[in-house]
């Protein structure tokens, strides 16, 4: 029996939000860097951006929805995400020239789909939803937007 991979889905955004998108794409690389991981991945600073990202969640739904919070990611490096506090979001905002970054699903057993059908580019004018562990391949801005996890 074949392995059932994280399901992603893809979405439009509205006009409304592809004009939130254009406002956001010009100030996103000039916000504050929160933080630099070991593989050079960039977070950041959400003070910065949050009166540019507000307009583009409210018309995506997203802004708002309780336990629901957003971090800005310029991804430089393949990263496995072991989504488990339910669906989460990504939004891409720019391209890295010269890259074509995806999303490939893992199974449960976080072993990678082999099927290039399963891989779902990340362009901006879209956005992903899934709730599951994929691969996000490098080369992209955008938002990621998850559930806060609940400390106690």
């Amino acid at each position: 029996m074949a392995a059932k991979h994280t399901a992603i889905q893809t979405h439009q955004i509205t006009p409304e939000a592809a004009a939130a998108l254009h406002r956001l794409q010009g100030v996103i690389e000039t916000a504050p860097v929160a933080k630099v991981e070991k593989n050079k991945n960039l977070m950041f600073a959400n003070h910065f951006l949050d009166q540019h990202a507000a307009p583009l969640l409210k018309h995506l739904e997203l802004e708002g929805k309780p336990h629901l919070s957003y971090m800005a990611w310029k991804i430089l490096a393949r990263n496995t995400i072991r989504n488990s506090t339910g669906p989460l979001y990504i939004v891409p905002i720019r391209v890295v020239a010269g890259t074509e970054p995806r999303l490939v699903p893992r199974d449960a057993e976080m072993r990678l789909a082999r099927d290039p059908a399963l891989a779902v580019r990340l362009v901006p004018g879209s956005y992903v939803c899934f709730d599951g562990a994929v691969d996000l391949w490098p080369g992209l801005t955008c938002l990621v937007i998850t559930r806060v996890r609940r400390r106690g």
